[in-house]
């Protein structure tokens, strides 16, 4: 069930970005997407993803954060940032297959779980961007409509 609901969740994030997302939703989108699609192509057993460290999958792991960190390098925007990040600690989270005394299931659950706050970060800022959720926030809510004016320089009194 949760895989399910975590399919579907990743493909309407995938496609609201490709289909009103800036560049960066878009490559972001892209790249999940790859990314999906090479972890689901790598043959496994149900045992071995959670006895053994799969390397297949550390390694589509580990190209999808530096692609991210592509993005985050070409961007101006700082919420990539935060996707490249999340996936950074889903990459440092095959580290704890390696350590003897971790419960299989611990290294299970700590690389997938990563996954979920990354596809939600993309389909939230993608709808956040989108012009007439933009005109709605700026009104209701401008910092979070990504355009707040900011702290205000305010002119020092001399003493």
């Amino acid at each position: 069930m949760r895989m399910t609901i975590f399919a579907i969740l990743l493909v309407t994030s995938v496609l609201s970005a490709l289909l009103i997302g800036d560049r960066n939703a878009r490559r972001i989108g892209v790249i999940l997407t790859l990314a999906a699609l090479a972890t689901w192509l790598i043959p496994f057993t149900g045992s071995e993803r959670v006895v053994h460290i799969s390397w297949k999958l550390v390694t589509v792991d580990v190209v999808t954060w530096l692609a991210l960190l592509g993005v985050v390098a070409c961007s101006e925007a700082r919420w990539p940032s935060w996707i490249a990040a999340l996936q950074g600690v889903t990459v440092l989270s095959h580290l704890a297959g390696l350590m003897p005394g971790i419960a299989p299931w611990i290294y299970v659950r700590g690389t997938v779980s990563w996954s979920w706050p990354i596809v939600i970060l993309l389909q939230f800022v993608t709808l956040r961007d989108w012009p007439p959720v933009r005109k709605r926030l700026a009104r209701w809510w401008p910092r979070l409509s990504g355009r707040s004016p900011g702290i205000k320089a305010s002119k020092s009194q001399p003493n």
